[in-house]
């Protein structure tokens, strides 16, 4: 609400729009949520699904049989949300997705909360920002002329975001 409230009088107070417009502007942004919402109310019922059917078990086994003590459980968590990503395309949505499956081995592997909702943030966005049919490539291919793979040898800051959370995860002191 006070967000709205802010941008309403920034907006009025430097002549972006009128306060006439104020509510159509309102309006618009409302109508901008629908497909976030819808989305949101998707990947709900998904991880739902996979849950029921014991997918999310089944993901916690592949895992957990992988890795032991903290930093295996940083490590599950990092290859969790990379291959969620890769698999919608989505980072928001595989944070969502993976969210579950990470807070369980979170608990189970001693690893933080904050740290584990990092890991899903910093694995999804390297995942989105690398592979060829994600929405940033998708994106840069078609306003630079160019395909997406042709673009891939220069991802550097994917790549090192993920090369330095890996040795972040591999050489952080844990504290007794």
């Amino acid at each position: 609400i006070a967000g709205t409230v802010l941008a309403a009088i920034v907006g009025v107070g430097t002549g972006a729009f009128a306060i006439g417009e104020l509510f159509q502007k309102m309006g618009a942004g409302v109508t901008s949520m629908y497909d976030i919402t819808v989305i949101s109310i998707i990947v709900a019922a998904i991880v739902a699904l996979v849950k029921e059917y014991g997918g999310i078990e089944f993901i916690l086994k592949l895992i957990k049989k992988n890795i032991n003590g903290p930093k295996g459980g940083e490590f599950g968590i990092s290859v969790l949300a990379l291959l969620v990503d890769c698999c919608t395309a989505n980072n928001t949505v595989a944070i969502v997705m993976a969210g579950p499956i990470a807070k369980e081995i979170s608990d189970e592997f001693g690893v933080s909360a904050k740290r584990s909702a990092s890991l899903l943030d910093i694995f999804a966005s390297v995942g989105q920002g690398m592979i060829p049919y994600g929405a940033q490539l998708l994106t840069a291919a078609s306003l630079s002329a160019l395909s997406p793979v042709q673009i891939m040898p220069y991802l550097f800051y994917p790549m090192l975001m993920g090369v330095s959370a890996v040795l972040f995860i591999l050489f952080r002191r844990r504290q007794a």
